[in-house]
């Protein structure tokens, strides 16, 4: 008994006496790799370029027809149905001849007062040394002797008359004081066959072809363009 006691008692020591080893556990570390995967946008960002062609636009202003004379050197009157262009054209000229001086016209009338005191005007103006010019009128063909000048037919309203084509009525004869006279003490009035222009006193007056002037009025149609 005492020997088994023994026994034990020394197994237990023995036992006791084992160095005891510690022995670390490492604990497993389960590594998981996850990959995700995206889905990639490529975003292609395309710089627009945007040029701006500056477009010259040349506005042309078509003005509509109008009536005008050939340049600033005429002066133009409405007479109600058509456009008169008129000018002063300077130089000496016998007045039965005023008309050979009128280049792309004719020698004028004047349709009223208005245009014989306008154009007397622009004359004096230019000139003040000017004293007439020559008109385009002449005596009626049935007033050309003293005799007719007794009849209702050649009054100073119409004993003359306009050459031009176009100038009408008795408006613009406006006679100097006592005129026409050409007639006076001459069977056939030749001292009295055509009209100029005395353009200081704005009036008419009547003398023979070979009287010289300073100068005509011409006249021409107006433009419509």
């Amino acid at each position: 008994m005492f020997m088994i006691i023994i026994c034990i008692f020394i197994i237990k020591s023995v036992y006791s006496c084992i160095p005891t080893q510690n022995i670390e556990v490492e604990p497993i570390t389960t590594t998981t790799t996850s990959t995700l995967t995206y889905p990639t946008s490529t975003s292609t960002s395309t710089t627009s370029t945007s040029t701006s062609t500056t477009s010259t636009s040349t506005s042309t202003t078509t003005l509509p027809p109008t009536w005008h004379c050939l340049d600033d050197t005429w002066t133009m009157f409405n007479r109600d149905t058509y456009y008169w262009c008129i000018k002063p054209v300077y130089g000496n000229v016998a007045l039965g001849d005023g008309g050979s001086i009128c280049l792309n016209s004719v020698l004028t009338g004047f349709q009223n007062s208005n245009e014989l005191d306008t154009m007397s005007e622009i004359v004096v103006a230019y000139d003040s040394s000017i004293q007439i010019m020559a008109v385009g009128a002449e005596r009626s063909a049935n007033c050309r002797t003293g005799a007719s000048l007794s009849t209702a037919d050649c009054t100073k309203s119409n004993m003359f008359y306009w050459t031009d084509g176009r100038t009408s009525g008795s408006d613009g004869f406006v006679w100097y004081p006592n005129t026409p006279n050409g007639c006076a003490g001459s069977s056939n009035c030749l001292d009295g066959m055509y009209a100029l222009l005395y353009v200081q006193s704005k009036a008419l007056d009547d003398y023979p072809y070979t009287v010289v002037t300073s100068g005509s009025f011409c006249g021409v149609l107006a433009e419509y363009s």
